[in-house]
């Protein structure tokens, strides 16, 4: 059996709650409230990981718990209704789809796939992207949110995309190559590309909710174990890193587009412990979003609007 790997990291997590902000949220009056799904996993059973959710820093309620092993939010669906998520079981890990209410949990898909990585709703369509593992290597594909219709994803031109996001609209898509540094945005289809940075380690591109910036993880040197957080527009302005931690990475935006929450490693007594973090996406001080935690996985964290009621 594999070990789990980078995409759901199995690491223990200390967070403390002395200096933490608790996701925007104005439930009591009613409007609309951010609610964060994240893996939870209990003390030291893996098997028995499961995804909460939560409006207030609390544990919040359970969503989804499949067994045999854990499960990790990946991405809700553009309208929010929908949670996409892995499961990990039997050495292989497969995409499920959960209604936001707890309904409707089912397998995305086939039972013969193992999915790598990926795990990313396509905006403006009815599809999920995701990575698989195939006999010539890794592939990304593409299937219908129903589970029908799988397809490659532009072929193999995404052989040298290790990680792409879709802007909101779904016209465009910002990624990586594995051949070349820095950060491209492309159409779609991969037409058209440009360079939007020329940070040799730029990578982990997510874009913002409005459209208007792009975050990413960084490595600063070449074979450097740290890891960073950046922004820059989409215009390929205003490049900025705005942490400093040894290992910070997988960039979330919240969805107001005001916050970036991102999960930090650290080193505590000689062991490594993850812990999920938020900043300001125009720099500021780094504080713990997921306050009291004591679990063995990072949270895999995933931010939607939800609209209450007074």
């Amino acid at each position: 059996m594999r070990s789990v790997p980078l995409i759901a990291a199995l690491v223990l997590v200390a967070c403390s709650s002395s200096d933490t902000i608790a996701p925007s949220n104005d439930a009591a009056s009613g409007g609309t409230a951010f609610e964060l799904a994240y893996a939870d996993v209990a003390g030291e059973d893996v098997d028995g990981g499961s995804i909460y959710v939560t409006t207030d820093a609390t544990r919040g309620r359970l969503l989804a718990d499949l067994p045999n092993g854990p499960d990790f939010p990946a991405e809700w669906s553009p309208d929010g209704r929908t949670l996409l998520f892995l499961h990990f079981e039997l050495g292989r890990f497969s995409l499920w789809l959960v209604e936001g209410d707890g309904s409707g949990l089912r397998r995305l898909t086939p039972e013969t796939e193992d999915v790598a990585g990926g795990g990313r709703w396509i905006a403006g369509t009815s599809r999920v992207a995701y990575v698989r593992v195939a006999e010539r290597g890794l592939e990304w594909r593409t299937i219908r949110a129903d589970g029908s219709d799988a397809q490659s994803l532009m072929g193999a031109l995404t052989t040298d995309m290790p990680s792409i996001a879709w802007s909101p609209d779904g016209r465009q898509i910002v990624f990586n190559k594995g051949s070349l540094p820095g950060l491209w945005i492309a159409n779609a289809d991969g037409s058209n590309a440009r360079q939007l940075t020329t940070g040799a380690y730029d990578n982990v591109p997510r874009w913002s909710p409005n459209g208007a910036r792009i975050a990413f993880q960084t490595e600063p040197l070449e074979g450097s174990p740290s890891r960073r957080i950046g922004v820059v527009d989409v215009g390929g302005g205003n490049r900025r890193i705005l942490t400093e931690g040894q290992i910070d990475e997988r960039p979330l935006w919240s969805p107001d587009s005001r916050l970036i929450a991102f999960e930090k490693q650290v080193l505590v007594n000689g062991v490594q412990v993850c812990t999920l973090q938020r900043v300001e996406a125009d720099g500021g001080v780094v504080v713990n979003l997921l306050p009291g935690r004591a679990v063995r996985a990072c949270p895999n964290a995933a931010w939607r609007s939800v609209t209450t009621t007074r």
